[in-house]
C-alpha cells in the first residue's frame, strides 16, 4: 500500500511539475508580447506623355517637323515603360521618316511597341522616343496615335520581361 502511495505522489507532483512548466511558458509569451502596427504603403506607377508638336494643316515635302516624345514618371516607384507610336493613316507611314532613337529605346517589337531600355526613375523624363518628322512627300491631316503604359520595374531586369512580352 506505501509502495502505491508513493506511486500516486510521484505522479501528482509530475502533472503539478508539467502544468507549472506549461503555465510559466504561456505566461512568459503574453509578457513579452507587444502590439506593433504595421505600416505598408503600395508603389503606384503612373507615367505621363511629355508632347512638343505643333501640328501643321499641312505638311510640305522635304520638310522637317519638330515632334519630341518622352514619358515622366509621376508615380512614387520607378517603372518600365513602352510606347506605341504609329500614324492614324497606314498610307502615311511610307511618305515620313522619323529619327527614332535606338540608343536609349528598343526597335520597334512584335507587339507594336517600344521599350525604354531602363528603368525610368521616380521624377525622371525618358530620352524622346524620337524628335523629328521628315516629310518625304505632301501630307494633309497628318494624325499619330503615341501611347504609353508603364509597369513597376521591381523584380524584372528588362522592359520586355517586366510586361511578360519574352
Amino acid at each position: 500500500m506505501l509502495r502505491e502511495g508513493k506511486q500516486i505522489f510521484v505522479a501528482i507532483a509530475a502533472c503539478i511539475l508539467c502544468l507549472l512548466l506549461t503555465a510559466t511558458g504561456s505566461f512568459a509569451f503574453y509578457v513579452t508580447n507587444t502590439a506593433r502596427n504595421n505600416t505598408i504603403s503600395v508603389g503606384e506607377n503612373v507615367t505621363e506623355i511629355e508632347e512638343v508638336f505643333q501640328p501643321p494643316e499641312f505638311m510640305e515635302k522635304g520638310k522637317d517637323y519638330t515632334k519630341k516624345v518622352t514619358v515622366r514618371n509621376r508615380g512614387s516607384v520607378p517603372c518600365y515603360v513602352r510606347v506605341f507610336a504609329e500614324a492614324v493613316d497606314p498610307g502615311m507611314s511610307d511618305a515620313l521618316e522619323i529619327d527614332w532613337n535606338r540608343t536609349e529605346w528598343t526597335d520597334k517589337q512584335k507587339d507594336g511597341y517600344y521599350y525604354y531600355k531602363e528603368p525610368l526613375p521616380v521624377g525622371a523624363v525618358t530620352a524622346p522616343l524620337f524628335t523629328t518628322l521628315h516629310a518625304a512627300a505632301e501630307l494633309e491631316n497628318f494624325r499619330m496615335i503615341v501611347y504609353s503604359e508603364s509597369i513597376q520595374a521591381e523584380g524584372a531586369s528588362a522592359p520586355q520581361e517586366a510586361f511578360g512580352e519574352q
